[in-house]
């Protein structure tokens, strides 16, 4: 634990110096967004008229009898639950994806800054000055991975998990009794452990798109450069860009965050749906 808010707080001085954070109201208004989200759902499962079923579940097969204290029961009980999982785990992938947010702007803005420059400007030193710029990006990209290996990988299988729960208690409470509360609460839950999810996989995807536009452009100025001045008497960078892969985030090398991977995943709950759904059809 030491180690890791060693390396974050290393993380987070390394980004201010790059691009100190902007948007302090629009990250607080989100941040609020989310806990206010996961309470939702515990106040629809205390409202639910199966609330003594919920309540009995939370004492541990101990019944209560009174309103009033199985209310208070899921209420109280089903806060501190939220609080380790979903509002924490999905704050930590807020915090990812802040961060990878303001990344991806400093990456467009070198590409932005490589687009302005005419061929004739686009001088070696120049050159020099955006790849070591890159450079810092690059390395605070590497803490980021060590970071967030481990720990992104159960994040978003844990999303995931959730998600197909509750597709599977959206199907199977709406085929035994249909109530509104308790249907509203799970398609609650399963949004916003979807929208987590989404929002980790398109956020975080955007880094190598933007890292390969930065490629592109850069060695589209090169090759500008070269035909205003008819011959080659400079070091190429552009070609040593060409042979370096793009820095793709990945969780313990399983979950690589790619904006395909949301195809990939919306076919895989799809396919879940339907295998419970004839299940259900078929009993």
């Amino acid at each position: 634990m030491r180690l890791k808010r060693k390396i974050l707080t290393i993380l987070l001085r390394m980004l201010q110096e790059v691009r100190p954070h902007a948007e302090k109201k629009k990250t607080c208004n989100l941040f609020y967004s989310i806990c206010f989200a996961h309470v939702i759902p515990i106040v629809l499962h205390a409202c639910s008229k199966f609330r003594a079923y919920t309540a009995w579940i939370l004492a541990y097969c101990n019944p209560i009898n009174d309103p009033q204290n199985q209310v208070l029961l899921i209420l109280l009980k089903g806060t501190a639950n939220s609080i380790l999982y979903p509002i924490f785990p999905t704050l930590v992938l807020f915090f990812l994806c802040t961060l990878c947010q303001r990344i991806c702007y400093e990456i467009r803005r070198l590409t932005s800054e490589i687009s302005k420059v005419s061929p004739k400007e686009f001088t070696v030193s120049k050159q020099v000055d955006i790849l070591r710029r890159k450079r810092k990006v690059e390395d605070i990209l590497n803490i980021l991975q060590n970071l967030f290996y481990s720990s992104s990988f159960f994040l978003c299988m844990a999303n995931f998990c959730c998600c197909s729960t509750q597709i599977g208690w959206v199907v199977g409470i709406y085929r035994l009794e249909s109530d509104w509360t308790m249907l509203t609460s799970f398609f609650l839950q399963f949004a916003c452990s979807a929208a987590s999810l989404l929002a980790c996989l398109w956020v975080v995807g955007g880094l190598p798109i933007e890292m390969q536009a930065f490629i592109r452009e850069f060695q589209l100025k090169i090759e500008h450069r070269l035909m205003l001045r008819g011959k080659e008497d400079e070091v190429n960078f552009g070609r040593r860009l060409d042979e370096r892969s793009v820095f793709v985030l990945s969780g313990y090398d399983i979950i690589h965050f790619k904006r395909s991977s949301i195809l990939a995943l919306a076919a895989s709950a799809l396919s879940m749906l339907e295998k419970i759904s004839f299940r259900l059809l078929v009993v």
